[in-house]
């Protein structure tokens, strides 16, 4: 994947010399965008983003779990209910 990012360093020089800003200070604040531009560009091309299956094996993931932890609470509330019938009996 080749993220397409024009950053048009002439014009940036072009319209802040409008604003008083020198040449110099001008030429260089555009470079610094430029490579900051290009930094990030290239930092979100490294990253790897998650696949249709990688969710689907994470939401299978969520799923087993909120099951077993809705079964483990089921067995604790019963042995909590035999337990009180069992010394309600006694």
């Amino acid at each position: 994947m080749t993220a397409a990012v024009h950053f048009d360093v002439h014009d940036y020089i072009k319209n802040a010399k409008k604003f008083g800003v020198r040449e110099d200070l001008a030429e260089f604040q555009a470079r610094e965008i430029q490579k900051a531009i290009q930094e990030a560009v290239a930092s979100l091309e490294n990253k790897e983003l998650a696949k249709k299956s990688d969710l689907i094996a994470s939401e299978l993931r969520l799923i087993k779990w909120v099951v077993g932890v809705g079964i483990s609470a089921v067995i604790l509330l019963s042995g909590v209910n035999f337990t009180l019938l069992k010394l309600m009996i006694h």
